[in-house]
């Protein structure tokens, strides 16, 4: 298969006896009505002092036109108990009106310049041809210049055609901002195969910035690149794509693929696309729909929402964790290793999100199903933990450090946990205790203390 060598997979073997007391995971927020934000969505980033920021992807002061009668969506922060063991303190930042602001925030905020906060919506600003209720924003947050007062929005550029539905940033270089639309570009694929971006600030302050298509994709390549980007020290983007690839070699119809862009060396202007790997479905594993870590020596860790061993989800598998190791010399390939096959049922299954790297190459992650028959049949997902073996060639091991009850602690965790500088992992997980926003629960933040 072109691009990639598949080495001898690793299965992990299964501990379901949970590595810590019950009191080292704790509810630390739960949202209480439509006006403070409802179904918080992304991965938490943990800003100065320990401060938590995320998005709700619904809920506000006010209805969202025609796409949301609970609201477009918020900004919100929650900062740490002073003294410790107090509540979290709850802030919503900001309210979304679906035009020209945007609507469904649904990726989280990543660090501006001067303390701002950087994030994309899914939906809102101008209506056009393309997308009826518009194709979403990048928007800018800017705090108050005193305390207590009003964060500002600034729209910096709205989606509109080839880039629209935009979905996570990262951040890379000399202020560059990059981007991954799912939908436009090569219209091979229906709506589009998706296109990798990259925006950046206006030389003139408080113009808008630009936006230049650095790839686009086509079915042999990938497609629907749904996942957030990372970019290295030397500004190579990394992410990967749902569907496509080489459909001769797998059981799907492109079952996804994982893709590398180094940036040009002037005078070129042209990115270098290169295609990292293409999964085959089955015990390879497909569907990646979550974003890449990368881990020491450049291994890129990620996972797949289906395939593997075990038959979940319409027998398509349950999912799996997998490494990527960067190649060893100049013109040889990188190595796929499968570390962990998802067993279903008590062992979590079909993960949505990624991992991350913890101390000694610990990896955690969340699924939103598996955990027991809880949320009407499938689990409402587990928080788990994959420890690396002792020894060279051993099977990792996968702990489930919280099974989630759809009661105050929340279900379905859809995305990765963030992980602060001391070791402690945040995440969001959607429902909650009590009768608010409809009776299902508006979300919760959760915390663990490994």
């Amino acid at each position: 298969m072109k691009n990639s060598i598949i080495t001898l997979a690793l299965f992990g073997i299964l501990d379901l006896a949970p590595s810590a007391s019950a009191q080292q995971f704790n509810t630390i927020y739960t949202f209480p009505n439509y006006a403070a934000g409802d179904r918080p969505d992304g991965t938490p980033y943990i800003g100065a002092d320990g401060v938590i920021f995320g998005v709700t992807d619904s809920g506000g002061q006010t209805p969202c036109g025609s796409l949301f009668s609970t609201g477009c969506g918020t900004v919100f922060s929650l900062s740490p108990p002073v003294p410790s063991g107090g509540p979290w303190a709850a802030n919503v930042l900001y309210t979304f009106q679906p035009s020209p602001d945007g609507a469904i925030p649904d990726t989280g905020v990543i660090p501006g310049p001067n303390g701002t906060l950087l994030g994309t919506t899914s939906a809102g600003g101008p209506a056009n041809k393309n997308c009826r209720y518009g194709c979403g924003t990048f928007f800018q947050l800017t705090q108050p210049a005193q305390a207590g007062g009003n964060w500002t929005e600034q729209i910096l550029y709205d989606y509109l055609r080839v880039d629209y539905m935009a979905g996570a940033l990262a951040t890379g270089v000399s202020g560059a901002v990059f981007g991954a639309s799912p939908l436009g570009g090569d219209q091979a694929c229906s709506l589009g195969c998706g296109s990798i971006y990259e925006l950046l600030p206006p030389v003139i302050s408080g113009q808008d910035w630009s936006l230049t298509a650095i790839h686009q994709f086509a079915p042999s390549t990938g497609a629907y690149p749904y996942s957030p980007l990372i970019v290295d020290a030397n500004g190579v983007v990394y992410g990967t794509t749902e569907d496509g690839g080489d459909s001769q070699k797998s059981s799907c119809a492109g079952c996804g693929t994982v893709f590398a862009l180094t940036p040009p060396v002037p005078p070129a202007t042209t990115w270098g696309f290169q295609d990292i790997y293409r999964f085959h479905g089955g015990s390879d594993g497909f569907y990646p729909l979550a974003g890449l870590t990368m881990g020491p020596g450049g291994v890129l860790y990620g996972t797949t929402q289906n395939g593997g061993i075990r038959a979940c989800a319409s027998n398509l598998g349950c999912g799996t964790v997998f490494s990527l190791t960067p190649p060893g010399s100049a013109g040889s390939l990188w190595t796929k290793t499968i570390l962990y096959e998802f067993l279903g049922g008590a062992a979590g299954s079909n993960p949505t999100s990624g991992v991350v790297t913890g101390p000694g190459g610990v990896l955690y992650g969340t699924t939103p199903e598996g955990g027991g028959t809880g949320c009407f049949g499938p689990g409402c997902g587990v928080l788990y933990q994959l420890t690396p073996p002792s020894v060279s060639g051993g099977s990792w091991t996968e702990s489930i450090l919280h099974t989630f009850t759809g009661g105050a602690d929340g279900q379905t965790p859809y995305s990765s946990p963030a992980i602060d500088s001391t070791g402690v992992l945040y995440g969001f997980a959607y429902g909650g205790s009590g009768t608010a926003c409809s009776g299902a629960g508006c979300g919760v933040v959760y915390q663990y203390i490994p």
